[in-house]
């Protein structure tokens, strides 16, 4: 009796160590490859914090500057959520001008791509997406309007990502 009831307390302290070393090494595991990512120094986790391309120049968004909050489809066919997003730039005198840009996720990290100019004063409508082609719907003025006009000419930009910049098109594509 006294044997087996040995043998059995070895084979449960063999379980009980094979566990526990699986749990350690799940844990060292999950450290190595998640936490080595969060604390990436140049890392981007959030599209808003990167750095884009307006008329060649860089810029960092701010937070009063974001237009219309990110919109997220995979833009470069790549199995991971990209970025889309509206912002403003006002560089002195009376324009308020509007752009969007992408965000490239790249495994997990956003790069800002160029900004594409929308106009200026323009009434923003929304983001949508038909296949991979972004849609930018807003309203703007005749050209014969003045500034003061509020806008309402409908109008639709198509957008695409072709080797990781954003380029106008002129219409959808699957």
């Amino acid at each position: 009796m006294k044997i087996k009831f040995l043998k059995n307390g070895l084979e449960n302290n063999k379980k009980t160590i094979l566990i526990g070393s699986i749990m350690i090494l799940f844990a060292v595991l999950f450290s190595f490859f998640v936490l080595k990512n969060i604390y990436k120094k140049d890392m981007i986790i959030f599209p808003e914090n990167a750095t884009y391309y307006v008329e060649n120049q860089e810029i960092k968004l701010q937070n009063s500057q974001i237009f219309l909050n990110p919109v997220y489809k995979d833009l470069d066919q790549d199995d991971d959520e990209d970025a889309i997003l509206m912002f403003t730039q006002s560089p002195g005198g009376s324009g308020t001008f509007f752009y969007v840009a992408a965000a490239i996720n790249e495994t997990g990290s956003f790069r800002g791509t160029n900004a594409i100019l929308l106009g200026d004063r323009i009434a923003p409508q929304n983001i949508n997406f038909l296949g991979s082609t972004v849609v930018v719907n807003y309203a703007e003025r005749k050209p014969e309007d003045p500034m003061t006009t509020q806008p309402s000419v409908k109008v639709s930009k198509y957008l695409i990502i072709e080797n990781g910049t954003l380029k106008e098109t002129d219409q959808p594509a699957g």
